[in-house]
């Protein structure tokens, strides 16, 4: 050394064994011109060395711990704000949020007063600034976010197109992928609401809600429940539950509940209906006020105001109705048994021993005929 107490540089052969005990209460600086593998003390920030690499370890002051940088490229670990940043233009140099962790290339890398975010991976969340309680897993997840909040994106490309909006959940890739300033919407499974520009929409499967644009209030769970024809906008408040289940619902379409494989598969434009059970309402296109209960019923009912309770697709349900026309039809027999409860005015029972209907005036049963 050059005489002062500290760092000594020694030459170690092989095999040899180095034993220091010489100590420096201050930093100490490598002498190349180039400052290669220099050991800078920086203070409370990161100061890169022109044209080198720099190893900066501080941790007497509580600030940076281990750095890396070579201008853009840098490995950070912890600062003294509670931040971690790892990998090529990881983390912002001037940064001033707290808990942030970035991982991968240019993670978190236009981050300012954002707070508490985790990115993990090459883009994640990379216009982000000052955004806060942030989860991006994977490559291209948030990468267009800049002040929205709590938004989780698992999968890659998931919230990718996400700027304002918070309190969002894309979970697969692609998931949720197409909203931007909208808040409180769920996509879960590849592609699952992709092209989603509404809110507080629910999609749950591979490819669920795929072309739904605009529309709120949308539950969409299983393959392609909702998946659409072509893109389609406004649709609102439906409930598809099942595989395909409204496959191709389109605009203007509301206020559906249809449950089971295939219901309402070729549904369109038609609102207000409720389809219970696999393949009900198959093909009934652009219907109205529909009720159809059991396996295949109303499969190609195509008029408004309808009611089916069948098990199969025939055009003869054992139970049919018309609400606009407060029609009720039994295709088969109608039993009426008499009942023992206490009767009130306008009951109507069949007597067995008689063998007629008799109707009751509130005081006494008459025969109807």
């Amino acid at each position: 050394n050059s005489g002062e107490t500290g760092l000594e540089f020694v030459d170690v052969a092989t095999q040899a064994e180095l034993d220091a005990h010489t100590s420096r209460t201050d930093n100490p600086h490598g002498v190349t011109a180039a400052q290669a593998g220099a050991v800078d003390k920086t203070g409370d920030t990161m100061q890169p060395m022109t044209d080198g690499v720099v190893l900066s370890i501080n941790n007497t002051s509580g600030s940076t711990i281990w750095s890396v940088d070579t201008s853009a490229n840098r490995m950070f670990l912890s600062d003294a704000n509670g931040n971690v940043f790892v990998g090529n233009g990881a983390g912002n140099g001037s940064v001033t949020g707290t808990d942030n962790v970035g991982i991968g290339s240019s993670a978190l890398s236009s981050l300012t007063t954002g707070y508490g975010n985790f990115a993990l991976g090459g883009n994640s969340m990379k216009q982000a600034t000052t955004a806060y309680r942030c989860m991006a897993v994977g490559n291209e997840t948030l990468v267009n976010l800049t002040t929205g909040a709590e938004n989780i994106a698992i999968g890659y490309g998931a919230l990718n197109r996400v700027t304002t909006g918070s309190s969002n959940i894309g979970i697969g890739t692609y998931a949720n992928y197409g909203i931007t300033t909208t808040t409180s919407n769920i996509a879960i499974g590849k592609q699952s609401m992709n092209n989603n520009a509404g809110w507080a929409n629910v999609g749950i499967g591979v490819q669920s809600g795929l072309y739904k644009t605009s529309g709120d209030l949308n539950t969409f769970i299983g393959f392609q429940a909702g998946y659409g024809n072509g893109v389609y906008s406004s649709a609102s408040k439906n409930t598809l539950i099942g595989a395909r289940a409204g496959r191709y619902i389109t605009s203007s379409s509301n206020d559906n509940v249809l449950i089971g494989y295939l219901s309402g598969y070729n549904i369109g434009t038609a609102s207000t209906n409720t389809f219970i059970g696999s393949q009900s309402g198959y093909n009934a296109v652009g219907t109205t006020g529909c009720i159809f209960i059991g396996y295949q019923a109303g499969y190609s009912e195509t008029n408004s105001n309808r009611l089916y309770i069948a098990n199969s697709s025939t055009t003869t349900p054992l139970i049919y109705g018309e609400f606009d026309n407060r029609l009720i039809v039994v295709n088969g027999r109608l039993r009426v048994t008499d009942n023992s409860a206490a009767p009130v005015a306008g009951d109507i029972r069949f007597n067995t021993t008689t063998n007629k209907h008799e109707g009751y005036d509130g005081t006494t049963w008459y025969a109807m005929y």
